[in-house]
Parts: C-alpha cells; sequence; structure tokens
C-alpha cells in the first residue's frame, strides 16, 4: 500500500563529512540529537550514506539512510525514510513515517553550529 512512500529532508551542517559522519553512527551522539536511546544497529553503508532499520514502540517499521556530502560551507545531509511495510492500527497511522524530521535536524544543526562556535 504505503511501501512506495518515503519521506525526504536535508541540510547543510556546519561540520566537516567526518564528523557528520561521527555525529550519524556514535550511538552517544546520534542518541544525543535524536532525543532517544540508541536501540539499533547503525550500518556505515560507504563513505557517503549511512542506514538503520528503525522500530520502537508505537513507531512504523522504517529504513532510514542518511547521504552526506561535504560542500562550500559544511556539510550536505539528506535524509530518507521508507515505511518497510504498511501498518495501520485502527485506519490512523501512528507516528508516521517522517515524523519529526524537521525538529530532529534543527536539533543535530544546532548541535553543528555549538560545536563550530566553540572551535573558534
Amino acid at each position: 500500500m504505503m511501501n512506495d512512500m518515503h519521506v525526504t529532508r536535508d541540510v547543510v551542517l556546519d561540520c566537516s563529512q567526518a564528523e557528520a559522519l561521527e555525529l550519524l553512527t556514535d550511538p552517544g551522539e546520534l542518541a544525543a540529537w535524536l532525543g532517544r536511546p540508541i536501540d539499533f544497529d547503525v550500518s556505515i553503508l560507504d563513505d557517503h550514506r549511512v542506514g538503520f532499520v528503525w522500530s520502537d514502540e508505537g513507531r512504523e517499521l522504517s529504513s532510514v539512510e542518511f547521504t552526506i556530502e561535504e560542500v562550500d560551507g559544511g556539510t550536505h545531509l539528506t535524509v530518507t525514510e521508507t515505511p518497510l511495510r504498511a501498518s495501520v492500527a485502527g485506519g490512523i497511522r501512528r507516528f508516521p513515517v517522517g515524523a519529526n524530521w524537521d525538529d530532529r535536524l534543527v536539533d543535530l544543526e544546532l548541535l553543528c553550529m555549538t560545536r563550530a562556535a566553540a572551535r573558534v
């Protein structure tokens, strides 16, 4: 049903590609800006892509992929979340795919800006 649906968000982070990769793969760093404990395995797909399957209480099972690319002024991050199966409870999707990415990416962006300011 909804398996071909995906949500994509992007942001330019004020950090290097290596720093961005650490923020996306280190469980402590990832938990800090996602705002929740990391109880899933993060896979480094290559130098530019990181992925994991997200499944926790009240949330649809989904695949999340981060793509990073160094650009002038920082690192361009794209997050794509895709449901792995349709799940409907009482006709209403709970915590739909893509919920809260805007807020989470703002948190990540602020974290990078704060660290960049501290380095100056």
